[in-house]
């Protein structure tokens, strides 16, 4: 019981995280109580999907099992965030893999549609809601500019997210 409520309360820790409602003391606190490191290179890919009966950040905690750099967490019903360590000087490829990986996955498993959006990579947890907002707004603004495409990239939006941010 107790390991549940730690991994329940891990999960907790990174959606409001990702939600930007911590202060810097709460980040280095759980951080340190989950024994998460605080500096490492990580980015945020958003998983959005159509109603399923069975939850995605389930499955693709089942199929993509590498919990200890890469953490799934279910923010809502229809939008996982998949938080993905990455090396330092690793090819932005590897993140669009993953994704489309995933996205496939989520897609054949359940039967739903996806779109996925990739966050900047950031060097430390209290960047992570960032990454997790420039993966959101990849997909607001890729949806747009790029309506054929289910997998955006932050880093590639070029003029699509000026345009967007104008608003």
């Amino acid at each position: 019981l107790r390991q549940q409520l730690e991994k329940h309360n891990k999960f907790y820790f990174y959606k409001r995280l990702l939600n930007d409602e911590l202060s810097e003391n709460e980040i280095h606190e759980n951080s340190g109580v989950y024994k998460i490191r605080n500096e490492a290179a990580r980015a945020v890919i958003v998983f959005r999907h159509g109603e399923s009966d069975y939850p995605a950040a389930d499955m693709i905690s089942n199929i993509f099992p590498d919990k200890d750099k890469n953490t799934i967490v279910e923010m809502d019903n229809n939008t996982v965030a998949y938080l993905v360590e990455v090396a330092d000087r690793e090819d932005p490829q590897v993140l669009l893999e993953y994704s489309k990986k995933i996205s496939d996955t989520i897609e054949e498993e359940l039967m739903v549609n996806v779109n996925a959006g990739i966050g900047n990579t950031v060097s430390n947890l209290s960047q992570m809601a960032m990454s997790y907002k420039n993966a959101q707004m990849a997909i607001s603004v890729g949806s747009i500019f790029e309506f054929e495409a289910k997998i955006f990239d932050f880093s590639t939006l070029g003029i699509g997210k000026m345009i967007y941010n104008s608003d």
